[in-house]
């Protein structure tokens, strides 16, 4: 038998006890002073909505309150005032009845007391969307969830014309009794989504599409269909609370063009470290396109389409 001597066993329990106790770790984090924080689609055909936050520090207490409510917010388009926002029911929101016109170059400009003024990168509104055909082939051959989803139609998209600098964004979306459901997924052969830096996710604030598909143009192989298989049978709680299969009695395309800023952001979002990975992945430094300040500002044309 072999025996650990004293001084050797003490100083092994001293290192277990010290070792599992929390420790104050003090890192110095930089803090530049409040600045604000500007959020803002600018939606070809509706009213110009935008958020307006600032930042606070990264250690201490979360402020209860980071809307900005006193602020004077600014919509410049081609170089010239178009309209002033106001401040809406929620708190930091402002906006105006005039319509973002598709085409135009927008500005945005925030002033508030007591923070320097921010101002966004000029963005010009997509004109409209790309030219397009589609075919639908019902209750296709299922490449993922088969046992849980065993019906699954495939959508392929055909896009015409140049999409040079252009950034466009997917989203179907299953109307079921009881719920509609964003399940759809990129076909093994498609091509974008097989390609590095060609696509990325994107979502909207309620989240009615889910995780849409965005893709850079410029990666798009002309005349060659880029298929999505999308979700038309699920398992479900019906309204009378009883369980059942239940199939999709219409499907809708969501698609859109954005501009290059938005790919940006959703590009570097979606590669920021969650879960386990903070413990070993650097975070990476957010893209924003507002001068003295955070946030981002870019434009946005949509369109929704039933699926025949």
């Amino acid at each position: 038998m072999t025996f650990v001597k004293k001084p050797v066993f003490i100083a092994i329990i001293i290192f277990l006890l010290t070792a599992c106790r929390g420790r104050e770790v003090t890192l110095p984090l930089a803090f530049e002073g409040e600045k604000l924080v500007v959020w803002g689609k600018l939606e070809a055909g509706q009213p110009a909505q935008v958020q307006v936050r600032k930042t606070f520090p990264a250690v201490g207490p979360v402020p209860e309150q980071t809307a900005v409510t006193t602020a004077t917010v600014s919509l410049y388009k081609n170089g010239a005032l178009y309209t002033r926002l106001v401040p809406r029911e929620e708190a930091g929101i402002y906006g105006s009845d005039s319509l973002i016109q598709a085409g135009e170059r927008y500005v945005v400009k925030v002033e508030a007391p007591g923070l320097a003024t921010a101002e966004s990168e000029e963005v010009t509104v997509p004109a409209g969307l790309p030219g397009f055909t589609y075919t639908r082939k019902r209750d296709a051959e299922p490449e993922k969830d088969a046992a849980t989803r065993p019906h699954q139609d495939l959508v392929s998209l055909r896009f015409t014309g140049n999409l040079h600098n252009s950034y466009l964004i997917v989203g179907f979306l299953a109307y079921f009794t009881a719920h509609n459901w964003p399940f759809y997924w990129p076909a093994t052969d498609n091509i974008v989504a097989n390609e590095e830096d060609c696509h990325t996710r994107s979502s909207f604030y309620d989240r009615t599409y889910g995780e849409m598909f965005m893709m850079n143009g410029d990666c798009v192989p002309a005349d060659t269909p880029l298929g999505f298989f999308v979700s038309t049978g699920v398992w479900t709680l019906f309204p009378d609370s009883s369980w059942g299969y239940d199939r999709a009695r219409k499907i809708t395309l969501l698609l859109a063009s954005s501009t290059r800023e938005w790919f940006l952001y959703n590009q570097i979002e979606n590669k920021q470290p969650e879960g386990l990975d903070h413990l070993v992945l650097p975070p990476q430094k957010a893209y924003t396109n507002i001068k003295n300040g955070y946030g981002i500002i870019y434009g946005y044309h949509a369109a929704q389409i039933e699926l025949e």
